[in-house]
C-alpha cells in the first residue's frame, strides 16, 4: 500500500461527512441518525456500540444537544478530547474490534438514484489523531451489480501504534 503522510492537524476521531455532488447534491449523510445507512462488520449485520470508554463505534454529538448514538447507549464514550467540527455529528471509532466485532466495518447508503446525473463528485472528510497499523477507511462506490471501486481513504503505518494517519495514495 503506498502512503504518504496526512500534513494538517486533525482535530477529530475517524470524522466521516459524506456527499455526493454534481448540479444537485444527491446525498448530504448528515449523522443525525443511523437511519438512512446500513452497518455491517466481518461477521454480517452490525450496530454502533460502546463501552463507555476505549472501545466505540457511533455517531458522536459534537455539540451534545442528544444526538450520539452508540447502540445501546445515547451518550458519548468518556475519556475522548474535546473536538472541534465544522458538522454536529460525526462517525468516530475507536478499538472497534474490542467488543467481540470482527473487522472490517462497512456503512454502506442503498438507492442513491444517478438516473440523468452526469460529472459526479464523490468527497468525503477523514480525520484521525492516531491510528493503528490495521485500522483504515476507505471510501469505495459501485454502480448498479458493478464491482466496488476504492477512490480515497486513510491508514496507519505498518507495525505502528497510536501513529500519524496516512492517505491512501495507490487505489
Amino acid at each position: 500500500m503506498n502512503s504518504k503522510p496526512i500534513h494538517k492537524i486533525l482535530t477529530v476521531p475517524l470524522l466521516l461527512a459524506f456527499g455526493l455532488s454534481a448540479q444537485a447534491q444527491l446525498l448530504n449523510e448528515t449523522f443525525d441518525n443511523s437511519s438512512g445507512f446500513t452497518i455491517t462488520d466481518g461477521s454480517g449485520s452490525s450496530d454502533f456500540f460502546s463501552d463507555g470508554y476505549n472501545d466505540y463505534f457511533g455517531i458522536y454529538d459534537g455539540d451534545e444537544d442528544g444526538g450520539a448514538d452508540f447502540g445501546t447507549s445515547t451518550d458519548n464514550p468518556t475519556g475522548l478530547p474535546i473536538y472541534s467540527s465544522t458538522s454536529d455529528n460525526y462517525i468516530v471509532g475507536e478499538d472497534m474490534n474490542g467488543e467481540g466485532n470482527s473487522l472490517p466495518f462497512t456503512i454502506t447508503w442503498n438507492s442513491i438514484s444517478l438516473n440523468g446525473e452526469t460529472n459526479l463528485e464523490i468527497s468525503a472528510d477523514f480525520a484521525s489523531t492516531r491510528i493503528d497499523s490495521n485500522d483504515s477507511i476507505v471510501l469505495s462506490y459501485k454502480v448498479d451489480s458493478g464491482s466496488w471501486v476504492d477512490i480515497l481513504g486513510i491508514a496507519g503505518a505498518s507495525g505502528s501504534y497510536n501513529s500519524t494517519p496516512y492517505a491512501i495514495t495507490n487505489f
